[in-house]
């Protein structure tokens, strides 16, 4: 959270903007206008509508900003197959498709609700079948994926090793039980790091193959070990990607921005509710046509 100075006392449209806050991470641009994660105490009777996103997000002039928690899911769906589903690698000037080594994390605390993570287990299920090479990433040792599953307590549902195919990733995921604990994110995030990213766990060790995690959470650590410093040692193993699900207060929105890599703005994408997840999933679907994947070169 931070004062934009320079902004302090200035009129935007005739609007008196008295003081201007924001978390200074762009979450996605369209066209000439950006939009950021706005702190839910900043709407007050006393404020203006309008934020301004400080110069160090653009080269040009500031720019007004309309209110948003989080963007419109066209635009979280096109990040997301931009900068996450269709990943590629340059290779003698070519774009190559990129072999991962994927690490899910998911969260299955009491918040997430039993209908919500039944939601969320059928989604990632179609999210991780859109990785490339479609139709079958995890075929021919293209893509690997691992699972953890936490709440009160950290459960591995599978390895690197476990499922050498599509629908056996699919089957993992979709055998996961909901748990309704407590959120030890920390907990999670140290097991990943002590225990998962090693070649007994079936993790590629080549330069051509990528580590990565996706943590998909509705929420701030409540127990455990300090989430923002084990998220912090995880990164030193593996991009971090977030998904990152509802609303929540500034103290939650700097935690859960920590947990991922940067730029943040390649690395954390947002949805309002469980409920938008399978539009989510849908509007990724919808757009895949239009970025095709690139060749592999095994």
């Amino acid at each position: 959270m931070v004062l934009l100075e320079g902004f302090k006392n200035k009129k935007i449209n005739g609007i008196q903007l008295d003081i201007v806050r924001v978390i200074p991470e762009i979450v996605w641009t369209s066209g000439h206008s950006a939009f950021v994660f706005i702190p839910e105490d900043f709407w007050t009777s006393n404020y203006s509508a309008s934020v301004i996103v400080p110069k160090i997000a653009w080269t040009g002039d500031a720019f007004n900003i309309k209110q948003t928690q989080t963007p419109p899911l066209n635009a979280t769906a096109g990040n997301m197959i931009r900068y996450f589903i269709k990943r590629a690698r340059l290779q003698k000037r070519q774009a190559v498709g990129q072999l991962r080594d994927l690490l899910v994390i998911v969260d299955s605390s009491g918040s997430i609700t039993p209908e919500g993570f039944a939601i969320g287990k059928k989604q990632l299920s179609r999210l991780l079948g859109m990785l490339c090479p479609v139709p079958n990433p995890f075929d021919s040792n293209y893509q690997r994926a691992a699972l953890l599953q936490y709440s009160s307590t950290v459960q591995e549902i599978f390895d690197f090793n476990d499922k050498p195919s599509t629908n056996l990733v699919q089957q993992g995921i979709n055998s996961m039980i909901y748990d309704a604990g407590i959120t030890c994110t920390g907990d999670a995030f140290n097991y990943a790091y002590n225990n998962m990213f090693t070649t007994a766990k079936g993790m590629r060790t080549s330069p051509d193959v990528k580590q990565e995690v996706l943590i998909i959470t509705d929420g701030q650590s409540n127990c455990g070990v300090n989430a923002i410093a084990a998220a912090a040692n995880l990164q030193t193993k593996a991009d971090v990607f977030g998904l990152m699900i509802g609303y929540h207060t500034p103290a939650g929105e700097a935690e859960l921005t920590s947990y991922v890599s940067y730029p943040i703005n390649t690395h954390l994408f947002a949805i309002n509710g469980m409920q938008d997840l399978e539009q989510l999933v849908n509007l990724i679907d919808s757009q895949l046509s239009t970025v095709p994947c690139a060749p592999f070169d095994l």
